[in-house]
């Protein structure tokens, strides 16, 4: 019986205060019967992750770029990396969390059982006694074609105990089956960050692949502040919203948006705002219609 391999990809950009959590974490989530090997991206940090990562963890294979190609560039190198290594499943995992020791047997378990699944996400918690959730589930505004988490009230009534379907799981901890990366290839390189988690599982679904929560399996979100500061990450949801809606949106939605858009750039122009959100909304809707994707270089 051939062995299954499972990667775990932590893409990391000066994470190093949060990596001796999750790594820890990880090296206590066993899967009998797999062998597992666990990868970290480093992302052009500069804080000194890449030389406490080969001091404290040895077995964890270092891969570094030389700089910061975002999320969807990092994942897609450990993407390529694991596929390449006849990787069964491949584990998207955020370096600021912390991991249950069943969560990624519980995962496996369940994708082993159902063919049709394609991706699948365990229940991600805050930190605290409190069990407070960050996400158990996705959905899409079917207004606005935007994506936002399920948050339950933000607590999971105990009898929810089965695996439920969900229309996208968060790159936080996403959970792929090779078959579904060799059918719908690898994330869209063009949304840098932002909104590129809600366009792999559309895509898919549109594969025919179903998108689930598994409630036994749990981890934690330390949830950082991102280094991207309000402006800046205004400018990738406003101009990686338009990019999603013009791949995946009905026409109707589609133009809506496009009026919408055109109409509150007009606006802001005549007022002159100087808020730097609104300048960067902007800036993120002129890229998106010159068709300016990926990094916005002089940020960096």
């Amino acid at each position: 019986m051939t062995t299954k391999i499972i990667f775990t990809i932590i893409v990391n950009h000066n994470g190093k205060k949060y990596l001796k959590g999750c790594l820890s974490s990880l090296q206590k989530a066993r899967v009998e019967g797999h062998e597992q090997v666990v990868v970290v991206v480093d992302n052009g940090s500069l804080d000194g992750s890449a030389k406490y990562v080969k001091k404290y963890f040895p077995k964890v294979k270092l891969k570094i770029l030389h700089r910061n190609m975002g999320f969807t560039g990092g994942v897609n190198f450990g993407l390529k990396y694991a596929l390449k290594r006849k990787a069964s499943y491949v584990l998207l995992l955020n370096n600021d969390t912390v991991v249950k020791p069943s969560f990624l047997q519980k995962l496996i378990s369940y994708g082993d059982s159902k063919p049709k699944v394609g991706i699948l996400s365990p229940l991600i918690y805050f930190p605290g006694t409190k069990q407070k959730l960050w996400f158990a589930g996705g959905e899409i505004d079917p207004v606005r074609y935007s994506g936002g988490h399920v948050i339950l009230k933000e607590t999971l009534p105990e009898k929810v105990t089965k695996p439920y379907e969900t229309e996208y799981i968060s790159g936080c901890a996403m959970l792929i089956k090779r078959q579904t990366l060799s059918q719908i290839g690898l994330l869209d390189n063009r949304f840098f960050l932002y909104y590129e988690d809600v366009d792999f599982c559309l895509r898919a679904e549109k594969a025919g692949f179903k998108c689930v929560i598994v409630p036994e399996a749990k981890i934690i979100h330390l949830q950082t502040k991102n280094k991207l500061e309000d402006p800046h990450k205004e400018y990738y949801l406003t101009r990686n919203h338009l990019l999603l809606v013009s791949k995946h949106a009905p026409f109707r939605v589609k133009l809506r948006e496009y009026v919408k858009t055109l109409m509150t750039v007009i606006q802001k122009l005549e007022v002159q705002d100087d808020d730097p959100k609104a300048a960067y909304t902007l800036k993120g809707v002129k890229d998106y219609f010159l068709r300016r994707y990926g990094k916005r270089e002089h940020w960096y």
